[in-house]
């Protein structure tokens, strides 16, 4: 066993383009000698250069990290062999999932938001659900993405996990959300939400 960190290192001035993220993977508690320095098994390529950490989910021997600077490349990772994590594949979908939660049937399911490429940057949008096919870890695949509402619309999971709900004995999904239109202005609820044949559909 190990212990995988996950992190994007900048410089003092937090500018963008110097950002660049490192899985590392630490030895279990108690199993090495004091020191100052923090000890690691392992460390994988730099990844997702100028863009900063939105989520992460382990699944298995599997860990998927979605960064985010004006697309969301969500990356696959064998964690099989804990001294050589490989990164397998960066799957790039246009704007971001700030959560991620794993679904019966190999699937991942992705919540955050659409993105409006402003050249350095991008503007967050409507909120974003993606559905992803994971039966080969190594090839995700994309399955659905739509868009609710408009910029100004608001997603609680992005900042607290606990705004998600997924309830196995009916295959059904929660998700609160606040959606802003030109029509009629914030309109806060849930979309709810049911796993059939693979895809999610609006109960």
């Amino acid at each position: 066993g190990a212990l995988v960190l996950v992190s994007t290192e900048h410089d003092e001035l937090w500018i963008p383009r110097t950002h660049i993220t490192t899985l590392s993977m630490l030895p279990p508690i108690g199993r090495q000698e004091p020191s100052f320095e923090l000890p690691t098994l392992a460390e994988s390529e730099y990844f997702g250069e100028t863009e900063t950490i939105r989520s992460v989910r382990f699944i298995r021997d599997h860990l998927y990290v979605v960064t985010f600077k004006k697309t969301d490349p969500l990356f696959s990772f064998d964690l099989t062999d804990v001294t050589a994590p490989r990164l397998m594949s960066a799957l790039e979908i246009t704007g971001f999932s700030a959560y991620l939660h794993d679904l019966p049937g190999d699937l991942l399911l992705g919540v955050g938001y659409d993105a409006d490429d402003q050249g350095d940057f991008a503007w967050a949008q409507g909120i974003q659900i993606s559905l992803f096919d994971l039966r080969n870890p190594a090839v995700p695949i994309v399955i659905t993405q739509e868009v609710r509402g408009q910029r100004g619309s608001f997603l609680p999971a992005a900042m607290d996990a606990h705004a998600f709900s997924f309830e196995p004995s009916r295959q059904r999904v929660a998700v609160p959300m606040s959606i802003f239109s030109d029509e009629r202005g914030l309109v806060s609820g849930a979309a709810i939400m049911k796993i059939s044949n693979r895809r999610l559909v609006d109960e």
